[in-house]
């Protein structure tokens, strides 16, 4: 097993890691109180619904995460919980050959209606 990347989220609450042997992002909850602060719970491990997920991203808001699936070509969206770090893959996937790398930015303006 492999590590793809390690990502914090940007509450800080939570450390992301990507596992491309298991085809998993473990989520590890972060104390930040007064006593082991840094101390690291796992909460969970969600396969990513693909082949060797090589890199993963948060949007803005921190709740969607966006997996890279470099070996089944496809890229997958799933819903973070908050409060619990808890990944729900969402039913939405799109194949992408050999994807290594996903970026989220912002849309731009109104979007037309068709």
């Amino acid at each position: 097993n492999t590590c793809g990347r390690i990502a914090v989220h940007s509450s800080g609450d939570f450390v992301l890691v990507s596992n491309r042997g298991h085809d998993s992002i473990a989520v590890f909850r972060a104390e930040r109180g007064p006593v082991n602060t840094g101390y690291l719970t796992c909460t969970g491990i969600h396969h990513t619904r693909g082949a060797t997920p090589r890199h993963f991203q948060l949007d803005s808001t921190g709740e969607w995460l966006v997996s890279a699936n470099q070996d089944s070509d496809k890229i997958c969206v799933f819903h973070m919980d908050l409060s619990t770090g808890f990944l729900e893959f969402t039913g939405n996937e799109y194949a992408v050959p050999s994807p290594n790398f996903v970026c989220n930015v912002p849309p731009r303006g109104p979007v037309a209606a068709a």
